[in-house]
């Protein structure tokens, strides 16, 4: 949720304070960066930036922090739209960090990007497989299951990851994306305005809403 990065951010600022060579603080604090605008109404160009910054850090202190590498990825992948150099880092994070689920889940994002729905798939099961509590892991699955056209699988994979966390903006958001899919909007709706009350700022599902709520 956006309060919970907020914290985060104010949490990982003061590890980083007390001590200013943590590079997995610098690491951490650039993955709540990078989400951030996806749960709040702070803008791509502010927190990204930001999120480079931070990852940079954390390499500079510590290059075999695999977090690092896949914090750096993720900007690589969704600012500057360098998808080979995202896979670069991404691969280098799962060489360091291989039991890192965080990064097999994000790589999956890219490989999805590229057209390559086999290997993204393979690696979303694998990082659920990794730590099957893991409430990231499993919703980038269902996303995963979404995007492959598995849409029962989906729907359960889903209402799964809710089960482990009720208060999951993503998770519900991504629900109501197969819901829209399946024509049963008013379970669509009614996952978007549970992601909204999470974070009032989301604007992605504010537009998927009024696109649920059209039909």
């Amino acid at each position: 949720t956006t309060e919970g990065l907020e914290k985060s951010i104010s949490y990982l600022n003061k590890a980083i304070a007390n001590d200013p060579r943590y590079a997995l603080a610098y690491a951490a604090l650039a993955d709540s960066y990078h989400l951030l605008p996806e749960l709040s109404n702070v803008s791509v160009g502010e927190a990204f930036p930001k999120a480079r910054t931070a990852a940079l850090k954390a390499l500079e202190i510590d290059d075999a922090v695999g977090e690092a590498h896949s914090a750096l990825a993720n900007i690589k992948e969704d600012y500057d739209w360098d998808w080979k150099g995202a896979e670069v880092e991404y691969r280098r994070a799962i060489e360091l960090s291989p039991g890192d689920e965080v990064a097999h889940a994000s790589y999956s994002n890219l490989l999805l990007e590229l057209g390559r729905f086999p290997e993204a798939l393979a690696e979303a099961k694998i990082a659920q497989s990794l730590d099957p509590l893991s409430v990231f892991a499993n919703d980038n699955l269902a996303a995963m299951l979404y995007y492959a056209g598995e849409f029962d699988q989906a729907i359960e994979q889903g209402r799964k990851t809710l089960e482990l966390d009720p208060r999951s903006n993503q998770a519900h958001r991504h629900l109501a994306e197969v819901y829209t899919q399946r024509r049963m909007y008013a379970e669509a709706v009614s996952e978007l305005k549970a992601a909204m009350d999470l974070s009032p700022g989301n604007l992605e599902a504010l537009a998927e809403l009024g696109r649920s709520g059209e039909r």
